[in-house]
């Protein structure tokens, strides 16, 4: 699932969004602004389009949210259309970023533990989204069963019997907890992976 790490035990990483799908990442390009020996450009529809789906699915949740109408959390737009692999020792270059405007996603260092992280988180949004949609379901079914409750008479005490204001306030702010969670994690770990973090914290261990 990993082969994009090949042997390596990581691997960096330039993601790139282009506007035009014929168009590729220039690697000599690439390598003349970086400085680095190698560039191996990936298309995110190609071989290792498992690992760069979710990467994908996670740079839209992180832009809109989490989108729990979408169960793939996936839309027209692809936030990611190449990838390319640069050498371990290469730092990142504001004129990469001036020759590719716009078109520069993110860069990331990833290795089997981020991208175990990566799969484990992408889960649990999954396992929210169904237990989100599980109560929502459950309050339609609650007040639609409360109504025929009334209309057939079976309780007679009003104290007994929840007003439709109630049900709803028991789901009223429901998810939003998780929600705050899940977006904070989908943060962390974005933060965890980039070059300049990395460096940022290699640096201060110094």
């Amino acid at each position: 699932m990993y082969g994009i790490l090949g042997n390596a035990p990581s691997a960096k990483f330039i993601f790139f969004a282009m506007d035009d799908l014929n168009r590729d990442p220039d690697p000599k390009e690439v390598k003349r602004l970086l400085g680095c020996k190698t560039a191996n450009v990936y298309k995110a529809s190609g071989r290792y389009r498992q690992s760069f789906n979710e990467i994908n699915q996670l740079l839209n949740m992180r832009t809109k949210g989490v989108n729990l109408h979408d169960r793939y959390h996936m839309s027209s737009e692809k936030y990611l259309t190449h990838a390319v692999r640069v050498d371990d020792t290469c730092k990142s270059n504001s004129l990469l970023a001036l020759q590719y405007w716009g078109l520069i996603v993110s860069c990331l260092v990833l290795d089997v533990n981020s991208l175990g992280r990566l799969t484990a988180l992408l889960e649990s949004i999954e396992k929210f989204r169904e237990d989100y949609f599980l109560a929502k379901g459950l309050k339609v079914h609650l007040l639609q069963s409360l109504k025929y409750t009334k209309e057939l008479e079976f309780l007679t005490l009003d104290k007994l019997v929840p007003s439709d204001e109630d049900i709803s306030q028991i789901f009223e702010k429901y998810g939003e907890v998780e929600l705050a969670k899940i977006n904070a994690e989908i943060s962390n770990w974005f933060d965890a992976a980039r070059w300049d973090k990395i460096l940022e914290e290699e640096s201060i261990a110094a």
